[in-house]
């Protein structure tokens, strides 16, 4: 009989993102479709360019997510649509899968008065940073343990003023300062490799941004109100995401070597 384990591997900074919603029955065809759809980036990136105009005034607050010369290019663009459409382009799959389960919720609706009651349907989608050619440049020079600290580093600074630049020579040099005793040779490779792999990760989370916002809620919403216009339902008050950029995901490998 072979002997099989499973082996630990190093924690990985993730990202986990809650949506929570009420459990209809009229929109969970809308919702799965939503989701499968999602593992395609073509799919995903058909859907935002046909609602390009929308996003553009949907994230007034998050403009760098469609911002196309955010991370050093300087190419122009007749307008803010072909703009957008640029970044757009430029999605790549950050969604693996989802779960889900339903709870009992109950609410102060807006009047101040009203409880609300009602079953709460909520959407886990956990997104985890992945670069092979990064990764493997890093298990290569020996320095795997600082790969996974950039990457902590990026993520524990996520929400930062919006001109805040992850990838900047500055927060590289802070990174540095932050871990001065590393030896030199630590040193010298982070110098060589902090801004390509900060880059790589703010690109993940706005994807990651544009994924959540831009394509899963934003249908779930369309057909809240597709119901309210065309059936007369509720609209509803508000639609809750929670996102949480201190998980850490262990992952158990079988090795039956």
């Amino acid at each position: 009989m072979e002997t099989v384990s499973y082996l630990f591997t190093s924690g990985r900074r993730s990202i986990l993102v809650e949506v929570y919603f009420p459990r209809r029955i009229k929109t969970q065809g809308t919702i799965f479709k939503a989701l499968s759809d999602g593992l395609s980036a073509e799919k995903v990136r058909a859907y935002l360019d046909e609602n390009v105009n929308n996003l553009i005034q949907e994230f007034s607050v998050y403009p760098h997510w469609l911002d196309p010369n955010r991370y050093g290019a300087n190419d122009q663009y007749a307008n803010a649509i072909d703009a957008a459409k640029a970044w757009i382009r430029m999605y790549s799959s950050v969604f693996y899968g989802w779960s889900e389960y339903a709870v009992d919720g109950v609410y102060l609706k807006n009047d101040g008065v009203t409880i609300d009651e009602e079953r709460t349907q909520i959407l886990k989608i956990i997104f985890t940073f992945q670069d092979k050619e990064l990764e493997e440049n890093a298990l290569n020079a020996g320095h795997s343990e600082v790969y996974l600290a950039i990457l902590n580093w990026i993520l524990s600074q996520y929400g930062q003023a919006e001109d805040h630049r992850h990838w900047s020579d500055g927060e590289r040099d802070l990174f540095l300062f932050r871990n001065a005793s590393w030896s030199e040779a630590r040193k010298d490779w982070t110098r060589d490799n902090f801004v390509s792999i900060a880059v790589s990760i703010a690109k993940w989370i706005d994807n990651c941004g544009l994924f959540v916002f831009g394509y899963v809620v934003r249908q779930f919403w369309e057909e809240i109100v597709r119901i309210h216009q065309q059936e007369g339902g509720n609209l509803e008050d508000e639609i809750w995401v929670s996102s949480i950029f201190h998980v850490d995901i262990n992952v158990l490998k079988p090795d039956n070597s």
